[in-house]
């Protein structure tokens, strides 16, 4: 399995610029269905618009939106985990645990939690 931060051999360079919290979002307009972002803050748009922001420090809450999703183009996001991009506050979603042979190639320690 790949690790979320890089694909297609492109590791997201200081991707702590775009935002403090790591989302996962089920898409069709992504070849295989999900897109991983870095951002501060996600909301939907009065238009349906799914819209990753990232606040500026020092600006009393000012944004700036990293990625912007039309409506109808995304079905979910969750707040992902950055060891195997699965979704961190759900317990049981099916298809959203590592594989098997990904479970035995990580560090000991978390390969436990894993199990």
């Amino acid at each position: 399995m790949r690790s979320p931060l890089v694909k297609e051999d492109h590791a997201m360079r200081n991707p702590e610029r775009y935002g403090k919290y790591y989302w996962g979002i089920k898409t069709d307009i992504a070849p295989d269905g999900e897109i991983y972002a870095m951002a501060d803050a996600v909301e939907t748009a009065a238009d349906g618009s799914l819209v990753l922001h990232r606040v500026d420090a020092g600006t009393e809450g000012r944004t700036h939106a990293n990625l912007i999703i039309p409506a109808g183009h995304w079905t979910a996001v969750f707040a992902a985990s950055l060891i195997d991009g699965a979704a961190v506050a759900v317990e049981h979603w099916k298809g959203e645990v590592p594989e098997p042979e990904y479970r035995d190639a990580v560090a000991p320690d978390i390969a436990e939690a894993l199990h």
